[in-house]
């Protein structure tokens, strides 16, 4: 593994191993990283981090059938000229990064193999990501077939309710932990509300990570050769961004590169096919403006101090709607200026104050941490 010889100075963890438990496979930078940075923090604390390898049956078969394009396509584009046979967002350095940089258990598809991996942990940190979101309910990843120390971290509901059925299994589910953190107030209320549990809201684990640890992981791709450039990174497939991105844009002349599934955007923006969370660290880093309807696009832009939009990606009365991550950055950041509701027009704003963002990350930053040192240190009986 690829650590760059990231250093802590206050290690508690003495050596334990602790499993986490996340979406960490899917085909999203965000996912990825989210558990790369909780991983690099248990690390830094001194603890041995795994990540338990589950993977949902249905997507982990679809996700081996990506990997053999993923695998297949570079080796074909370069020897047929770059012809693009197989399209897609995320790629071969994707399924490298998974490979190089997260530490995981073998392969495990139901939960009648956890209990082999979990027997050799300390703990097991459940989260972050919307692990806990009622669409995708799925008791694996709230404490179900493991018998030890629970706690979660930065656990996302993500949606505006849980559904009356699936109430009184998170309440039975979550009543066994022995710590509960969230990622945003309104599943910290709904927890408490429905369910009767308490929580702690803390960030998201990438936000705990600093720049000059990112950089140090960062790639440029050959493919970039603009001193100055605008990304975008979309993941609304039916998204209408184009007049917005043009109007704050104004005159200048930058090429758009970036990533969107939505394939009518291949007209304006260079789509990146081939890059992955490392490239995609590069572009925002070094990209004059940064447009995105991603809640770790718009994470990574603030890290990097960009001058970024955040398109909500969600109608106020979807049923799924998942705006709530981005209130709650608002909430902590003040970046209401940089957000664009669905629907509305508007025209460049000012640049955003980062040594507010810089005073503020650092306070929540040491309260996060304080959770999950808490959470951690103390032995007790499940």
């Amino acid at each position: 593994m690829h650590y760059n010889d990231f250093k802590f100075s206050r290690k508690i963890g003495v050596g334990k191993k602790i499993g986490i438990l996340t979406w960490h496979y899917y085909s999203n930078f965000g996912s990825r990283l989210q558990a790369f940075a909780l991983q690099t923090v248990l690390m830094d604390l001194g603890f041995e981090p795994i990540i338990i390898n589950y993977q949902n049956k249905k997507f982990s078969r679809l996700n081996r059938r990506q990997r053999v394009k993923n695998i297949i396509k570079p080796i074909l584009n370069k020897l047929l000229g770059n012809i693009k046979i197989f399209n897609g967002a995320f790629d071969f350095c994707d399924y490298i990064f998974e490979k190089d940089f997260l530490n995981q258990t073998r392969l495990i598809n139901s939960k009648e193999e956890l209990p082999k991996v979990a027997k050799e942990l300390h703990a097991i940190v459940y989260g972050a990501d919307q692990i806990w979101a009622p669409n995708v309910f799925n008791d694996i990843y709230m404490g179900a077939g493991t018998n030890v120390k629970k706690i979660s971290y930065a656990a996302s509901i993500g949606l505006p309710t849980i559904s009356t059925e699936l109430i009184e299994k998170y309440e039975f589910l979550l009543k066994k932990f022995y710590k509960i953190s969230v990622r945003e107030e309104t599943g910290q209320k709904l927890l408490k509300e429905l369910c009767g549990i308490d929580s702690s809201v803390v960030l998201d684990p990438t936000l705990l990570i600093r720049r000059d640890r990112y950089e140090s992981i960062e790639r440029k791709p050959s493919r970039c050769m603009d001193d100055e450039f605008v990304f975008c990174y979309f993941l609304n497939e039916n998204n209408n961004y184009y007049e917005n991105v043009i109007r704050i844009l104004g005159n200048h002349n930058f090429n758009v590169y970036g990533v969107s599934l939505n394939k009518k955007d291949e007209s304006w923006i260079k789509n990146l096919n081939e890059i992955g969370p490392r490239e995609f660290i590069w572009f925002i880093d070094h990209a004059k403006y940064v447009f995105t309807d991603s809640y770790h696009g718009t994470i990574f832009s603030m890290i990097f101090h960009k001058d970024f939009y955040t398109f909500e990606r969600f109608e106020k009365n979807d049923p799924i709607n998942q705006n709530s991550r981005i209130y709650q950055l608002d909430k902590w950041f003040d970046i209401k200026d940089r957000i664009i509701g669905t629907g509305t027009f508007v025209g460049k704003k000012a640049a955003m104050n980062y040594n507010v963002f810089e005073n503020r990350i650092n306070v929540y930053r040491e309260k996060s941490l304080a959770f999950l040192k808490e959470a951690l240190r103390e032995d007790v009986k499940v």
